[in-house]
């Protein structure tokens, strides 16, 4: 099946209505749904058709779903919270720059589009080289305890604490198969890095290169953004792997009457106080059939 212009434009919509977030211009022409680069000036004669057939309406600078007006009121507010989490991460992530074992630190989650509110906490995912994950974990945790706010498993008022709950390792880039879809090429080329070592992100970008298959036009505008670089004392990194396993069955053993849906292998640590993609993925499939919008069978998983 065919996907009309139409069809991805207003999927792309629906799917930021479930987190009340109108999309700009420029915005929505890169997360429409698309392997193929598709021109602006085709992509907003479709939004003029949509338009009006008044399902989506245009107040500026802002595209909605027709009828969610309120929407703009909500990323305007959230817009305002999330500029103040902004100059409190930016500070607190320089600290992690001593900690030669890290290759990149991101912000995940709602801040990475400027949609977080006051009460929210920072989503940070950290990328280590292999064979350090353990270690870097134990002094990225110590470092964030010391000289920030950090949050922990069972805290109900997070509000700009800072949620450590994903570890990479620079061998494990890739987002597993099974997890590829909407939500997750989403989540990847919405990430926002602070800072990176010897190219980090670049690669973090290769390895997910099969986001392209559903937001070109999204993949190729995050290949042009510049990111702050630092050095790192290579001479230093064989200590940290030498100490890696005895941290790591300090951690483990610490967890080990903690553990519920974490996922932990030797290359990915992965917590998840609270899993967003299970109801994200279920509130979009409801949107896409109650407004009948056809999407393509390679498009399905969500």
């Amino acid at each position: 099946m065919t996907v009309s212009i139409e069809s991805r434009i207003f999927a792309a919509l629906l799917y930021a209505d479930i987190f009340h977030y109108p999309l700009t211009l420029r915005e929505l022409m890169q997360w429409i749904v698309s392997d193929i680069q598709i021109s602006s000036r085709v992509i907003q004669n479709h939004i003029k058709k949509l338009i009006k057939k008044n399902k989506i309406k245009y107040t500026p600078p802002f595209f909605y779903v027709s009828g969610h007006k309120k929407t703009i009121q909500f990323r305007i507010k959230r817009l305002a919270a999330s500029t103040n989490k902004w100059q409190r991460i930016r500070k607190t992530v320089k600290i992690l720059t001593y900690i030669p074992t890290i290759c990149m630190v991101g912000v995940t989650g709602g801040l990475a589009v400027n949609n977080a509110d006051n009460q929210d906490d920072i989503d940070l995912l950290i990328i280590v080289r292999h064979d350090t994950l353990w270690i870097t974990r134990f002094l990225t945790t110590a470092l964030i305890e010391l000289f920030s706010k950090r949050r922990h498993p069972g805290d109900f008022r997070v509000d700009n604490a800072i949620c450590l709950n994903m570890f990479l390792t620079d061998k494990s880039l890739q987002i597993s198969k099974k997890e590829q879809g909407w939500y997750a090429a989403h989540e990847v080329l919405q990430m926002v890095p602070l800072w990176q070592r010897n190219s980090m992100y670049s690669k973090y970008l290769r390895a997910n290169k099969w986001t392209q298959k559903w937001f070109i036009r999204r993949y190729e505008f995050q290949k042009q953004i510049q990111i702050p670089s630092y050095r790192t004392n290579t001479n230093n990194i064989k200590w940290y792997q030498a100490l890696e396993q005895p941290f790591r069955e300090f951690q483990l053993w610490y967890m080990r009457k903690r553990r519920t849906t974490e996922v932990v292998t030797e290359s990915v640590i992965r917590f998840h106080p609270n899993d967003a993609r299970i109801w994200i993925r279920k509130s979009f499939r409801a949107k896409l059939r109650h407004y009948k919008v056809p999407l393509d069978k390679k498009y399905n998983q969500i």
